[in-house]
């Protein structure tokens, strides 16, 4: 619903601004402002714009992002270590160490798929994280829960990492992100079908302005 309310200010006689103000219930205030000099009237309509929109998903804010989330996915899936730095994971995915901080972005706007460590200086995959510290990196081959503690309290402690995932694994993932990719279209899509309807009220309620300015033009 759209409520509309005119307050119009003049004296007779004078240069002083008229205004009116049209108000809309939980849309975009409207404000009508003309000067009468002479025999000259001029009309300026301004919409003021609030930030009520919701932020855009990532995975519509660079052209390239579902792609970009795609690759992380694949590789982080597969590499021996499930977790390591930023420049590591950039040179990995990119081959390009100094675009670290832009996979750092990345890992953090889509925790659906990836977790930052406490330091916040590392990251991995969510899926790895819930299989135990059972692969030896070295062997490239998962290890019994004996094996582990073996390697765990040895030489080699820091050579044992989790299981990388499988291509059926894989696949999953990257078929959630496409799904994600394109629901966030849609939702795009359907935040902006009232445009069309706005923009015709919005002339409408321009027309009853202009009215209604010349009548007090000249009856004010």
């Amino acid at each position: 619903m759209i409520t509309i309310a005119i307050r119009a200010w003049s004296r007779p006689r004078s240069r002083e601004v008229r205004t009116i103000s049209v108000g809309l219930v939980k849309r975009r205030p409207l404000l009508l402002s003309y000067r009468h000099r002479k025999d000259n009237m001029v009309l300026t309509l301004n919409q003021f714009k609030r930030s009520t929109r919701a932020p855009q998903s990532p995975y519509l804010s660079e052209p390239n992002r579902l792609g970009d989330v795609i690759a992380a996915i694949q590789v982080m899936a597969t590499y021996k270590f499930y977790k390591t730095s930023f420049e590591d994971w950039s040179d990995r995915i990119a081959a390009d160490k100094s675009q670290a901080d832009k996979w750092k972005r990345i890992f953090i706007e889509h925790p659906e798929f990836f977790r930052l460590d406490s330091a916040r200086e590392r990251a991995s995959l969510v899926w790895r994280r819930q299989f135990a510290k059972r692969y030896d990196v070295d062997q490239e081959r998962a290890v019994t829960a004996d094996e582990a503690k073996e390697i765990l309290h040895g030489p080699r402690g820091d050579r044992l990492s989790r299981n990388p995932l499988t291509a059926s694994d894989i696949k999953t993932l990257i078929d959630t992100a496409v799904n994600l990719h394109s629901r966030a279209l849609e939702h795009e899509k359907d935040k902006r079908w009232w445009i069309p309807i706005f923009s015709a009220v919005g002339a409408l309620i321009g027309s009853f302005l202009g009215a209604a300015a010349t009548y007090l033009t000249h009856h004010g």
